[in-house]
């Protein structure tokens, strides 16, 4: 009696839909025992469950250190959210997406990828906020865990046509689990 125990890694596109999928599996071997060997073919139907990944929880979002005005440069927007259900998220990068006439200072464009910083409790959230002192535009992979703060800081140019008011950015999080 002999047993074959071995793990299957599926690639999991980012396009599918969470929910259930029945997957054949087939499998091919030899049969050694009692002869010259028998080649055997068994096939299984495995259900393969997908969960939608949780989203990080958007907190809020606060200029840093000043409010700017239509044609400030370096003003510094702060979108903070809250990892509250996955366990880890490696390599962490923010895509930044701007509305018309604000510019990004890192790229000279209307979208572009910042990095941001995770803060582990409100104690180093507040320390980090009063050191004056948010770095920019990192280049280290950053790691979030389950209860972290996440705080991306998007260093812009507000075009000197663009009127005072509320404006829609898109912040999409990307990471490995």
């Amino acid at each position: 009696w002999q047993t074959f125990t071995t793990d299957l890694y599926l690639e999991i596109s980012d396009t599918i839909t969470p929910g259930s999928y029945n997957v054949l599996v087939v499998l091919e071997y030899t049969l050694e025992s009692g002869g010259g060997g028998i080649r055997l073919k068994e096939e299984k139907l495995i259900e393969v469950k997908i969960d939608p990944i949780p989203e990080p929880v958007f907190v809020g979002s606060y200029w840093y250190k000043y409010s700017p005005g239509p044609g400030s440069a370096g003003a510094v927007l702060l979108a903070m959210y809250r990892n509250l259900e996955i366990p880890v998220m490696r390599s962490l990068v923010a895509q930044v997406y701007l509305p018309s006439g604000f510019i990004l200072t890192t790229t000279g464009s209307t979208e572009g990828n910042v990095t941001p910083i995770v803060s582990s409790s409100l104690q180093q959230l507040g320390e980090l906020l009063a050191s004056q002192q948010i770095p920019i535009q990192g280049g280290m992979q950053v790691q979030a865990g389950q209860g972290d703060f996440i705080i991306v800081p998007v260093s812009l140019i507000i075009g000197s046509n663009v009127s005072t008011g509320e404006y829609d950015f898109s912040v999409k999080l990307y990471f490995i689990d």
